[in-house]
């Protein structure tokens, strides 16, 4: 497994995780304070997904369903390098341009 393939499957993890977690929390009529450290992490896990550079089509399609999914761009203060690298991945995948 490769490292984009590893920080994928880490984001899907603590995404799951939260997900679950945050469903359980709800309907237990929880605090959402208690499910923050797994928040962070989900982001955490995003974040360095996000800053990977793609090296194949599936990588790029994978992080652009990310990001849409997400919204990762929309006020997100990592959204100018985010853009950045997925603008040089492009680049790079198109047009076989060294980023």
């Amino acid at each position: 497994m490769n490292k984009f393939e590893q920080r994928m499957h880490a984001f899907s993890r603590a995404k799951a995780e939260y997900d679950l977690r945050y469903v359980e929390m709800v309907e237990a009529g929880g605090d959402c304070d208690a499910i923050d450290h797994l928040c962070d992490a989900q982001t955490e896990a995003m974040d360095v997904l996000l800053l990977t550079p793609a090296e194949e089509a599936w990588q790029l399609n994978h992080k652009m369903r990310v990001i849409l999914a997400e919204d990762a761009v929309n006020n997100y203060y990592l959204a100018k390098p985010i853009l950045a690298l997925l603008a040089d991945d492009i680049r790079r995948l198109t047009m076989g341009v060294a980023a």
